[in-house]
């Protein structure tokens, strides 16, 4: 199960997702400054989260106690446009995600 937290809310109250097992997949706003207490609490299955912001305002992010879940899952940041590459030049500095025809999709580095 996907949901999706548009830009316009700041704030996800304690509790929000708590005990939500079936949640695999968040796209979370880039309004998001505040996600309360336990507000993913027992999401064991939450994977990945598209976020709209940049790592920098991810880190500007209250975090209540008992979120893992989603400090945990693997983390993608939007890109509009083909993000930067490593030093190396052979993968992307980081994970970034972008839509396509409406869906999510994944930046991946073509050889």
């Amino acid at each position: 199960m996907s949901i999706t937290i548009p830009d316009s809310v700041t704030n996800i109250d304690k509790y929000a997702f708590c005990n939500c097992v079936c949640l695999t997949n968040v796209t979370l706003g880039s309004g998001v400054t505040t996600i309360g207490y336990k507000a993913f609490y027992d999401c064991g299955n939450l994977s990945n989260i598209y976020y709209k912001g940049t790592a920098e305002s991810w880190n500007l992010i209250s975090f209540g106690n008992y979120n893992d879940n989603i400090i945990n899952a693997t983390r993608y940041y939007y890109s509009e446009v083909e993000p930067p590459l490593n030093a190396e030049g052979t993968a992307y500095d980081g994970n970034y995600w972008h839509y396509v025809d409406g869906k999510i999709v994944i930046w991946v580095k073509e050889n």
